[in-house]
């Protein structure tokens, strides 16, 4: 029998890739189209047009649709725009989800709770490996959104008889990116660049993954019958420098440039590391990554390329 899937905020670039994973089940995408696109997933899903702040149409989408399965992605992503609107960042990131919340209590949801969180709640000082017991201390207005969400998804779980479970996503990289992130930022660079590459700070290193990746992992999450952890790094587990992503991106796109230190590309405070353990959602999903890097930066440019 198929499952009925609402995921909030789901016409973007994670959402879209569920989407298309999950096309043989019955889909409702609720989204506010701020990021996200509807034509990337109107081959898949139904839509509804709103934000997650409206309980009145949240409310109404919940109680029409009946849903087994809740995917909620809806968030601001883009770190800059938080940093430079941090009110409206809580009221998304923050609010939003207790918006949500609260409308499953009052609805009596027993599906299944998926809610996409980060890789920078852990701590900064930690070097080596991140576990998903690992020191949490969020730095910036979007970790600290996404900490605070997870703390009130752990308390609501015990007013609410659902299945929850929360991935800390690291870097997902594919078609479809709507935010201005490392990768989507640097091939829209490349693509008129002539002469030389400007960069900012080439070694700080991060953990990608492709984005059909991690939608497999959600998927595979949903059929899995019985309890599983409610905290899983989603991730590949390999760490590239960002010389390296600059590497295979010019591989990909062909192109011959001198690399030229740009200030404005520079971060004071950037990360040295942030390498995921994703031992744990190997074990209990039986899922591993199937996708590389330089196969997501080729399909992200073909894309790039035909706009």
């Amino acid at each position: 029998m198929k499952k009925n899937i609402l995921i909030l905020g789901g016409a973007g670039f994670l959402g879209s890739a569920i989407c298309e994973t999950l096309k043989s089940e019955n889909i409702l995408v609720y989204d506010n189209l701020l990021t996200g696109k509807k034509s990337f997933i109107e081959a898949f899903a139904k839509f509804i047009e709103g934000d997650i702040n409206d309980s009145i149409k949240l409310a109404r989408a919940i109680v029409s649709f009946k849903p087994d399965v809740i995917i909620h992605l809806a968030a601001i992503h883009h770190i800059p725009t938080c940093d430079q609107n941090p009110i409206e960042a809580e009221r998304v990131n923050y609010i939003g989800t207790h918006t949500i919340l609260r409308l499953l209590e009052e609805n009596n949801f027993s599906g299944k709770f998926l809610f996409a969180s980060t890789g920078a709640v852990y701590s900064q000082n930690l070097s080596g490996e991140l576990f998903e017991d690992s020191l949490l201390d969020p730095e910036g207005i979007y970790p600290l959104g996404k900490f605070s969400s997870e703390k009130l998804i752990h308390i609501m779980a015990n007013k609410i008889n659902y299945e929850y479970c929360i991935m800390r996503l690291f870097n997902l990289v594919g078609k479809n990116e709507t935010n201005s992130h490392l990768v989507p930022d640097l091939l829209s660079r490349l693509k008129d660049a002539e002469n030389f590459l400007a960069h900012g700070n080439l070694s700080p290193l991060r953990d990608y993954l492709h984005v059909d990746d991690a939608a497999e992992a959600i998927k595979l999450w949903i059929e899995h019958e019985g309890n599983t952890s409610n905290i899983f790094n989603l991730s590949s587990g390999n760490e590239y420098s960002v010389k390296e992503v600059i590497n295979i991106s010019l591989a990909v796109t062909e192109k011959e440039l001198e690399l030229k230190e740009d200030k404005k590309f520079l971060r004071k405070n950037d990360r040295k590391e942030q390498h995921a353990n994703i031992d744990l959602i190997r074990k209990e999903l039986n899922w591993r990554p199937r996708r590389d890097l330089k196969m997501a930066v080729s399909e992200l440019w073909s894309q790039i390329k035909s706009e």
